[in-house]
């Protein structure tokens, strides 16, 4: 299969159509899990009972991790809580694509 991917979690996705696994789905965001733990631990980010809020722009986050976004993209000004997440962010206005997949096709 020749498909490469600039996110890790769209490999893991397209992944599946080779090993036709049935990943976790969040029913909330479009975030995919192979397995039961990580989507448990994922899903306490959706219902957190103390929500943080920006005092600037009155959003709403469901942790204090997000809440502090402190990396943000020098091209578009999006901010990221994690330098990985803005460093494969930086992907979308590059074209890298890292993760190359490496099945056969089906």
């Amino acid at each position: 299969c020749d498909k490469a991917f600039s996110r890790k979690h769209h490999l893991v996705r397209h992944l599946l159509i080779h090993t036709r696994d049935k990943p976790y789905k969040c029913s909330k965001c479009d975030n995919i899990f192979l397995n039961k733990k990580d989507f448990q631990n994922h899903l306490k980010t959706h219902i957190m009972e103390t929500p943080y809020k920006c005092s600037k722009s009155f959003k709403v986050f469901s942790n204090s991790y997000q809440w502090k976004k402190q990396y943000t993209c020098s091209q578009c000004e999006k901010d990221f809580s994690q330098n990985s997440a803005l460093i494969s962010h930086m992907r979308t206005h590059t074209g890298e694509k890292p993760y190359q997949c490496s099945q056969s096709d089906p």
